[in-house]
C-alpha cells in the first residue's frame, strides 16, 4: 500500500462541518475550503486526539487561574 501526504496551507480555519451521514469533513479556511474523506477509524482517532488536546488546554487554563487566584488572595 502506498501512502501519500499533501500539506495544504489554507490559512486560519474559520469553520468546520462534518456530515452526520457521510464521511466528509469540510474545513472552511481563509483561502476557500478543504474537503477530507475520513473512514470511521480516522474519525475516532481525530476525536480522541482532539479530546486529549482539549483536556491539556483545560488543565493549563485551570492551573493559570489557580495561580491568579492565589496571588490575588496573597495581595488582599
Amino acid at each position: 500500500m502506498m501512502t501519500t501526504k499533501t500539506v495544504v496551507n489554507g490559512g486560519n480555519v474559520t469553520g468546520l462541518y462534518m456530515s452526520s451521514w457521510g464521511r466528509e469533513l469540510t474545513l472552511s479556511v481563509e483561502g476557500g475550503e478543504i474537503l477530507v474523506d475520513l473512514d470511521e477509524k480516522q474519525v475516532l482517532r481525530l476525536r480522541n486526539d482532539c479530546d486529549s488536546r482539549l483536556k491539556r488546554l483545560a488543565e493549563n487554563a485551570k492551573e493559570e487561574l489557580e495561580k491568579l487566584a492565589a496571588s490575588a488572595t496573597e495581595e488582599a
